[in-house]
C-alpha cells in the first residue's frame, strides 16, 4: 500500500506573486503573466501591469491535476516584448521546483493538499 507521502493528490494554487527589479529602457511598465507547467498541463495567469520596482500578485484559483510529491512544477515569468522587438513574449526567468519542496516552503505537508 502506498504511503500518504507518495500518493498523487490534487492541489489548488491560489496566489502567484512576482517581485523584483524590472529592467525597462523605453517604458515605465509592461504587461506580464506567469505560465505554470505541472503534470503535463500548462496554464497561465491573466496579464497584469508590471511597473519598475514593483510586485505583481495574481489572485486566481487553479487546480493542479493529481501530482506525486516528487513531480516538478515550473513557473515561468513572461512579459510582453513588443516594446523592443516583434516577439510577443519574452521570458524573464523561471523556477522549477519539486511539489514536496513547494509544499515545505509554503509551510504545509504533502498530505494537507492545499497551499
Amino acid at each position: 500500500m502506498a504511503s500518504q507521502a507518495t500518493i498523487a493528490k490534487s492541489y489548488e494554487i491560489t496566489i502567484v506573486q512576482v517581485s523584483g527589479r524590472l529592467r525597462l529602457r523605453l517604458a515605465q511598465s509592461v504587461k506580464a503573466h506567469v505560465q505554470v507547467d505541472a503534470g503535463g498541463v500548462t496554464w497561465r495567469t491573466r496579464d497584469a501591469i508590471w511597473k519598475k520596482g514593483g510586485e505583481i500578485p495574481w489572485n486566481e484559483k487553479n487546480i493542479l491535476l493529481p501530482l506525486a510529491p516528487s513531480e516538478k512544477i515550473t513557473f515561468s515569468l513572461i512579459r510582453d516584448g513588443r516594446i523592443l522587438n516583434k516577439s510577443s513574449n519574452v521570458s524573464q526567468g523561471l523556477l522549477e521546483i519539486d511539489l514536496a519542496e513547494l509544499l515545505r516552503l509554503s509551510n504545509r505537508q504533502p498530505n494537507e493538499g492545499r497551499f
